[in-house]
């Protein structure tokens, strides 16, 4: 072999070497940052929705909270109590065959 093509050999080898093993450490550095930065926002997302979540249900607490101290609330659950109570042993069956025949049908007209 000349001289001139170990010379070329001797510089160009090398130098393929250190810009392969360049771009495995750079494609690794970048292939790690990506999988951080979609995981971070992976988890700013999640945060976010349970964020949601919560507030939604506290509103629903109040409004639950808001509806059962309502005078009209208490009055209607005062005179279920005693309609359900007259209805004695049965009640829990009449109210099911109601739900049943009457309520269902409503439902399904609309």
């Amino acid at each position: 072999m000349k001289l001139g093509s170990k010379l070329v050999l001797q510089t160009v080898l090398p130098a393929v070497a250190a810009v392969a093993i360049l771009l495995a450490i750079v494609t690794q550095v970048t292939s790690s940052a990506l999988r951080d930065a979609a995981e971070r926002g992976l988890a700013a997302v999640a945060e976010a929705r349970r964020e949601d979540l919560q507030n939604h249900l506290e509103r629903m607490r109040g409004d639950i909270v808001a509806m059962g101290n309502a005078p009209a609330v208490i009055e209607a659950m005062r005179q279920f109590s005693a309609a359900f109570a007259a209805c004695g042993a049965s009640a829990d069956t009449q109210l099911q065959q109601f739900y049943d025949t009457d309520v269902q049908a409503a439902i399904r007209l609309k």
